[in-house]
């Protein structure tokens, strides 16, 4: 259910519970002195602590109305006492039990006229005696020693037949039953009802939320269909008019209890008692607005004095009961319909009181804000806390990193950006930062190319450290890679996983260059906690606990997602034997060396600068080195085009030879006389068009391009990727107590989206990636990355390696219920989850990550926090 439909519930809540305490008031006022003036608990000013005291007083209404009814149902003193006693050992059950049985009684011969003509009937006279017995036992079934009888009633009515062989239907009636263990649970063995919720329990979250309420609110519930079921049978009426149900939300001002106290005047000296039950006093004072114990007593007085005057209208028959005037116990039958209706209105009425209770938090927490925080507020106060939270240096920001080479303008973009909560616009995806290798070349990872080719890469490696949050009604958030280059530009991006702390292990690569823009979904999936994971493994057996850790791992080591971004001019000019930024202004040249190693496959041997025996290298001018480069790529490109030109000549020869042969056929079908079909004659196929697209196009605007996000300058040193994982486990199982934090791993979609030019002056146009289009750019990539390495023999610098490692904070409730109804700081928690991953990350204490203030709060609030350690 959406936030927005729970608060408009909320207000229904308020409302309909508005009307309820309006009738109820009127005859409440009439009972008490005209200096009181009780109001609905919303309209008076209380504290928190004030609710947990109206909990308990509903509470003890409805349970004291329960027993009142079932007095006067017939269950006295006596059996109140042995059936007190069967519930310190036994489930206590009330039950209704329905026999049905039948009668014939006589036969009746009468004369009609039927269309003019005279018939005789026959009728037949049955009587229909229906006995109900309400009884209370112990334990699974009503044996005679563990049974009470609390009243007996019946009735019958006649029933007319046309045929003696045909009576009417006996149907046998199941017990209608309903266990009532809890009620008796809250009197002592004196019968003094005590109710109290245990505010210091474990499991106790708000004046609504508690065991003890939960256990009431269930068998007002239970009592409720008990009563819905006796009513659908009988075809009894609803709730009786006039009597009053003392189940009230009410409190009262503090200005008025001065005259409360004056004019009671003693009266809660002794405990007030109603039928077989007495109402204990609390041992500690309930606060002033809560109304005493003396009014309690007062009420359900008014409603005894309220169902004995329905009875004493029943017994003069001014209100109709639905039964025969003749039937034996019609009265009895009557008065026990009214009970069960009452009963369900007080039981009905206690729940929708403790959930108005809730209906007034919901209502206080968007007043004391000033309006209804959504799940998107949320998100945006949790950017601005982790701002203040961290200290310089440590604090998230946004993925979004330019593909630049040295002081270069960038070649372009890439980020990973998250759609706001609740909007259509996207921002970059906050994490936690650090560059764990600053381009040591004594670092060396590698990934394959294929079965045979291994590419060795240095460069500088950045972890980036998400900690999302979920609450129970949102989806995944939507995440999209984005990578953009600018005209003339180019670099290669390849995605994939880590596989250690020295191998990549790519799945995806393509080629963005020339203004491409190409927008990769990314799909969130969470994996357990490992508290949670820890609690399912204890039920299952040794073998299938070896089969989940070992998957479990391989899930781990799933969610490191790496991004390799691998710039293609330094790479080119490395493989030609060029000098560095020799291809910087060489458009034309770059664009057609690339072509002729992705489209023809040219190895880059044959294209190289090759010095003479006698030259120096380092002292051939640029230029002489690019001419040679040049010539070879033109020697290459004319051949190129010499094949073309003959395989153009041998299409048009053979098109002449088809189109002669085509005619010779026509003359000598003509000197036979006929016409061959036209279907006969070969068509001309035309020539396929080529996929023209350039590797697609997209311009970021120039802040974009400007935006960088500075990793911490410390942090490097030895790092383990492969680990990290495994520690992050670690620390969620020792410090993620709720078991809410989850490890996630990101996959990429299987629809990409690439914006190109065709030229350099065509708007731009989009075409959807499948698989597919994806295995081909792939290819591609490869081709290229293989051209720039020598299959391998050249290794790769300066490339950039992004591992992105997830979690998800997940609530079980939506944000106000987890505020409300689990009385949870969700702050603090998602504070506490990001804390635990930023320590693992930046491998530095939690007490040396935020500032002076927030370290103060958090020795309060969290101090096992404190003690974490750097990583390992």
């Amino acid at each position: 259910m959406a936030p927005k439909d729970k608060d408009e519930m909320a207000e229904a809540k308020v409302t309909a519970m508005r009307e309820k305490v309006d009738r109820a008031m009127a005859q409440v006022r009439k009972v008490l002195h005209t200096t009181r003036n009780p109001l609905m608990a919303s309209d008076v000013h209380h504290g928190y602590s004030d609710k947990y005291f109206l909990a308990e007083f509903l509470t003890s209404a409805f349970a004291a109305s329960a027993f009142s009814t079932l007095e006067l149902l017939g269950m006295d003193e006596a059996i109140v006492g042995v059936v007190k006693q069967w519930s310190k050992e036994h489930r206590v059950t009330l039950a209704c039990k329905e026999v049905e049985t039948c009668q014939y009684l006589r036969e009746v011969k009468s004369k009609v006229e039927i269309a003019t003509k005279v018939t005789e009937v026959t009728d037949h006279f049955w009587e229909v005696a229906t006995a109900t017995e309400v009884v209370v036992y112990s334990g699974a079934a009503a044996t005679p020693e563990a049974t009470r009888v609390l009243r007996q009633h019946s009735f019958t009515k006649d029933v007319t037949t046309k045929s003696k062989d045909c009576g009417p239907s006996i149907s046998e009636r199941a017990p209608v039953e309903v266990d009532v263990t809890w009620l008796f649970n809250q009197i002592t063995d004196e019968s003094v009802l005590a109710f109290e919720v245990d505010r210091n329990g474990a499991q106790c979250h708000t004046p609504r939320r508690n065991p003890e309420i939960d256990a009431a609110v269930a068998f007002a519930t239970r009592l409720t269909e008990w009563c819905q079921k006796l009513a659908r049978r009988s075809g009894a009426l609803g709730e009786p008019a006039g009597v009053l149900v003392p189940v009230v939300p009410v409190l009262e001002h503090i200005e008025t209890v001065a005259a409360r106290i004056e004019a009671d005047d003693g009266a809660e000296a002794a405990l007030p008692r109603v039928g077989t039950v007495a109402l204990a006093k609390r041992a500690d004072a309930a606060p002033e607005t809560v109304l005493p114990l003396g009014d309690l007593g007062t009420f359900l007085e008014e409603e005894r004095r309220g169902l004995e005057a329905k009875r004493e209208e029943i017994t003069q028959g001014v209100e109709c009961v639905g039964w025969a005037k003749n039937a034996p116990d019609a009265l009895g039958v009557a008065w026990f319909e009214l009970l069960v209706a009452h009963l369900k209105s007080v039981a009905a009425v206690y729940t929708e009181a403790v959930d108005f209770i809730e209906a007034i938090l919901r209502q206080q927490l968007a007043a004391a804000i000033g309006k209804v925080v959504t799940a998107g507020d949320f998100a945006e106060y949790m950017e601005f806390h982790n701002r203040k939270l961290f200290k310089a240096g440590y604090q998230p920001a946004g993925l979004c990193y330019p593909v630049r080479r040295g002081v270069n303008n960038p070649e372009g973009v890439l980020s990973i950006e998250a759609a706001r909560k609740e909007s259509a616009l996207t921002d970059p995806l906050p994490t936690l930062t650090r560059c764990v290798c600053d381009g040591d070349p004594d670092q060396v990872m590698r990934f394959a190319l294929n079965a045979a080719v291994d590419v060795e890469f240095t460069g500088k490696r950045y972890v980036h450290a998400c900690v999302g949050h979920r609450f129970s009604t949102e989806p995944s958030p939507a995440l999209s890679l984005i990578a953009t280059a600018r005209q003339f530009s180019g670099y290669v991006l390849l995605l994939g996983r880590v596989g250690g702390d020295d191998e990549f292990l790519p799945e995806h690569a393509l080629i963005v260059r020339d203004d491409d823009d190409v927008r990769i979904p990314l799909i969130l999936r969470e994996t357990p906690s490992p508290k949670g994971s820890d609690e399912a493994l204890a039920a299952l057996s040794a073998e299938q606990q070896r089969f989940c850790a070992a998957y479990r791992g391989f899930q781990a080591e799933g969610t490191l997602f790496a991004m390799c971004v691998v710039q293609i001019k330094p790479h080119l000019e490395a493989a030609l034997n060029l000098p560095e930024e020799s291809l910087t202004k060489e458009i034309d040249l770059t664009r057609r060396l690339m072509d002729l190693f992705i489209t023809h496959g040219i190895a880059s041997d044959m294209l190289c600068y090759r010095p003479d025996t006698f030259d120096d290298p380092d002292e051939v001018p640029q230029d002489e080195k690019l001419a040679q480069v040049r010539s070879r790529a033109d020697a290459i490109v004319a051949m190129l085009e010499e094949c073309r030109e003959e395989e153009h000549k041998a299409a048009q020869e053979a098109k002449k030879a088809r189109d002669a042969g085509a005619l010779a056929d026509v003359i000598q079908g003509a000197s036979k006389g006929t016409t061959p079909n036209a279907t006969s004659a070969p068509a001309v196929q035309p020539r396929a068009a080529t996929d023209g697209a350039p590797a697609s196009v997209l311009s970021q605007t120039a802040n974009a391009l400007q935006q960088t996000n500075a990793p911490p300058a410390e942090g490097g040193g030895s790092f383990s990727l492969s680990s990290l994982p495994a520690v992050l486990e670690e620390r969620y199982r020792r410090l993620d107590t709720d078991g809410c934090l989850r490890p996630t791993t990101i996959e990429t979609g299987t629809t990409w989206t690439k914006k190109f030019r065709r030229t350099l002056v065509t708007n731009h146009e989009s075409i959807t990636l499948q698989a597919t289009r994806q295995q081909v750019v792939r290819d591609e990539a490869f081709d290229l990355l293989d051209a720039l390495t020598r299959s391998g023999l050249l290794p790769l610098s300066g490339v950039d390696l992004h591992v992105v490692v997830t979690a998800t904070h997940c609530f079980d409730k939506t944000l106000v219920d987890t505020v409300i109804q689990n009385n949870v700081n969700p702050v603090e928690k998602v504070e506490r989850s990001v804390l635990v991953v930023a320590s693992a990350v930046h491998g530095v204490p939690v007490a040396d990550l935020v500032t002076p203030g927030h370290a103060e709060r958090l020795s309060e609030l969290c101090p096992q926090l404190l003690e974490v350690g750097a990583s390992a």
